[in-house]
């Protein structure tokens, strides 16, 4: 079995025959200066960007009296169909997911750390999905009424914040209960995913927008290739606190970019004055040749649903098995280090 180096993180080691019984790893702990840096970098970027929206929503209401709310919303609108999407989301989207990826390195280290058995370490991986169900549910809706800016700067923060407690609950061997609790908040305001998409789609014109959502892909791909490697070379050389720490600074940055970066983009649905005659017919003759052009039969419209839903589900499904149990395989039976088992991942 992996036991832990004196540096922190598992070490690779030729596998033993079991005894029975798991040996009780000790856990590297966050110490003296790294640690206090740490929460002092924590505090700073969360007081930051929360006085940066603050700034944000107080400019837009002193406008709003002067009377120039308009003028600025149609300047922005202009500019949204001249250069779509701001870039700066692509950053956003790739912290987010850098932040989750990185959590995966560090399952048999937190199985350790609780001293779960095998049938218990699932609980840590679909705790976040749980608490994300909701958030995926909510956060769209709400981003139609409110704008989208607002709703994401919420999803970011509230993660990192979660992540945050998740790392004192660590550093204060909190109880396992409580642990999976502070996963659940944290996913409750996970709904930053499906924003960043209506985002897209509202600053995007139609020809550009496959390719931003190319972007965001790659974007996400990338925080998948690197952070494995990343959480399980800082868990080696500091402590597991410290990667959850991480984790939740990774999201406090990406919503304090969007705070501070991010145009909320004009959607379709708002006002923008009575059609006219002419451009409601126009409207409809589009409908039309679009309804027409779709792939999907009309006459029953649950069948391609159905099966993108179900496809979706299986896949999500074997995903999901894989990233809870294969790193717990990877150091218990192979002996990977910490570092080992982010590069494969």
């Amino acid at each position: 079995r992996g036991i832990y180096a004196a540096g922190g993180g598992l070490a690779s080691t030729p596998p033993v025959k079991s005894t029975g019984q798991r040996a009780q790893l000790p856990e590297p702990r966050l110490q003296g200066r790294a640690g206090r840096h740490g929460w002092i970098a924590a505090t700073a970027v969360a007081a930051t960007a929360l006085a940066a929206f603050c700034r944000g929503r107080k400019r837009r209401r002193q406008l709003s009296g002067a009377g120039l709310a308009c003028k600025e919303t149609a300047g922005d609108a202009q500019s949204n169909d001249s250069s779509g999407p701001q870039r700066i989301i692509l950053a956003c989207i790739f912290l987010h997911l850098l932040g989750f990826t990185m959590g995966g390195p560090i399952l048999p280290a937190l199985r350790q750390h609780f001293n779960l058995e095998a049938t218990s370490t699932g609980l840590i991986t679909s705790a976040f999905p749980l608490g994300m169900f909701f958030a995926v549910s909510i956060f769209p809706l709400l981003s139609d009424s409110i704008g989208r800016k607002p709703v994401l700067v919420v999803s970011y923060l509230g993660v990192g914040v979660g992540f945050v407690l998740q790392s004192l609950a660590l550093e204060y061997r909190l109880s396992f209960r409580v642990f999976i609790l502070l996963r659940v908040l944290s996913g409750a305001f996970a709904g930053a995913s499906t924003v960043v998409k209506a985002y897209i789609a509202d600053a995007a014109s139609a020809e550009s927008l496959p390719q931003w959502m190319a972007y965001r892909e790659s974007a996400a791909t990338l925080a998948f290739i690197v952070g494995p490697t990343i959480g399980g070379v800082v868990l080696a050389y500091s402590s597991l606190t410290f990667v959850v720490l991480l984790v939740g600074l990774s999201s406090l940055t990406a919503g304090l970019l969007v705070a501070l970066f991010l145009n909320d983009p004009s959607r379709p649905g708002s006002d923008q004055g009575a059609p006219t005659t002419s451009g409601a017919a126009s409207t409809s003759r589009e409908a039309s040749a679009a309804t027409e052009d779709c792939p999907i039969s009309y006459g029953a419209p649950w069948v391609p649903i159905v099966t993108t839903m179900v496809v979706s589900c299986a896949y999500n499904f074997g995903q999901s098995f894989f990233d809870g149990f294969f790193p717990v395989l990877c150091a218990e039976h192979f002996g990977f280090s910490a570092p080992a088992i982010g590069s494969v991942q």
